[in-house]
């Protein structure tokens, strides 16, 4: 297999071909601009580049990725805050550790996605495919998972602080051991939020960060608080 270094020089016309018959495209923060080109140009020729995607710790902020294929992709450590993922297919993809800060993933299939420690603050998974993802120890203040299949879904210790998971399809293996809620976390009306494993906390301090990173999952201590809510 053809594997192609993305750096300051490369061009859509010097690897097209490659990306079509399944290259492995790497890539990291210095070659931010032409990675983006190439990215840009798979998505614009509808090209799947799904496992061949070797993108860890790329700088895919604010990049319009929507409709793209990327299957068991490595963005573990990506920057993808602001990205427009909607209806990107990112099933067993691993975003460890990647920071997803205000990106939209409406409608992304997110099945069986490793997104252990990952900074998704804010982040618009509404309508999205979670079946059977890991996020454990990830950052979910303010998120909207709003309609987003949770079933079978590992959310240990995430932090879901003013959350709003209303309408989530929310099953008896869905996984909230340990995770953190405070009074604003929105749960489906059928959820007895009382029966969960959760720990609630003040909405404030800390809420932008995971819990844990992939390297060592060793939780961080919760914000101090003296009204719990």
């Amino acid at each position: 297999m053809v594997a192609i270094t993305v750096g300051s020089s490369t061009t859509w016309a010097a690897i097209g071909q490659a990306a079509i018959t399944g290259a492995i495209v790497t890539g990291g923060f210095g070659w931010t601009e032409a990675l983006r080109d190439v990215l840009q140009a798979a998505r614009d020729r509808q090209i799947d580049l799904g496992s061949a995607a070797e993108l860890q710790h790329a700088d895919l902020a604010g990049l319009t990725l929507k409709g793209m294929y990327l299957r068991h992709a490595n963005l573990s450590g990506a920057r993808l805050s602001g990205a427009d993922a909607r209806d990107v297919d990112l099933h067993g993809t691993d975003l460890q550790d990647a920071r997803l800060t205000e990106a939209t993933l409406r409608g992304a299939d997110l099945s069986y996605a490793n997104l252990t420690g990952a900074g998704c603050y804010k982040a618009d998974f509404s309508n999205a495919d979670l079946r059977l993802a890991t996020l454990r120890g990830a950052a979910l203040g303010e998120a909207n998972l709003t309609g987003a299949d949770l079933r079978h879904t590992n959310l240990s210790y995430a932090d879901l602080r003013a959350a709003n998971l209303s309408g989530a399809n929310i099953d008896s293996g869905t996984n909230f051991e340990g995770a953190w809620i405070s009074k604003q976390t929105q749960f489906p009306d059928s959820t007895d939020r009382n029966a969960l494993p959760v720990e609630e906390r003040a909405h404030r301090d800390g809420i932008e960060e995971p819990r844990c990173h992939c390297a060592d999952l060793d939780l961080r201590d919760p914000p101090s608080s003296s009204d719990g809510s």
